[in-house]
């Protein structure tokens, strides 16, 4: 499997996007994208060790990234329900959970809210929340800290300002 695309209705009709790496019928592999992140994330060495190791990596959108459709009010909760839903579309009940970077907490959410379900959660690079703590972000990059604070601030401008990058692989 290569990185192609795919959408799929969840229960209350929003669209979600996803990919699929690596060995079609392996091991499943849910994979939390940073932030700003997306299906794209999975780069083709990835992709091919996956498919070697014979695992499935399943690397979908959270609510308004990429192609995913927007969910305001959205929480870590929810993404978990969107998960479960997508995995079940799949066929996949048991599933190892893979987080990067932001996407860390949402791996940690889907095995509180799964247990019988994820086999295994694997943090790379993650990161706490760090929206309300400005004693961090202080200490960042500023085009780092600029997006972190746009994020907290202005989401809708933050989205429209990176609009132009989300089909951008």
């Amino acid at each position: 499997m290569t990185g192609e695309t795919f959408h799929f209705r969840l229960p209350d009709g929003r669209r979600i996007s996803y990919a699929e790496y690596g060995a079609k019928s392996g091991r499943a592999v849910l994979f939390c994208h940073g932030a700003p992140g997306s299906r794209w994330q999975i780069r083709p060495g990835m992709a091919k060790d996956a498919e070697q190791q014979g695992i499935c990596i399943i690397a979908p959108e959270r609510p308004g990234y990429g192609l995913s459709d927007a969910h305001p009010g959205h929480s870590l909760l929810g993404w978990t329900r969107d998960a479960a839903a997508l995995m079940d579309h799949l066929g996949f009940t048991r599933f190892g959970v893979l987080g990067y970077s932001m996407g860390g907490a949402y791996a940690l959410a889907c095995g509180n809210a799964l247990p019988e379900r994820v086999t295994g959660i694997e943090l790379v690079s993650s990161i706490a929340p760090i929206m309300l703590q400005p004693e961090v972000t202080a200490r960042m990059a500023p085009a780092v800290a600029g997006t972190i604070a746009a994020a907290r601030d202005n989401p809708e401008a933050l989205v429209q300002g990176l609009d132009p990058l989300r089909d951008d692989p």
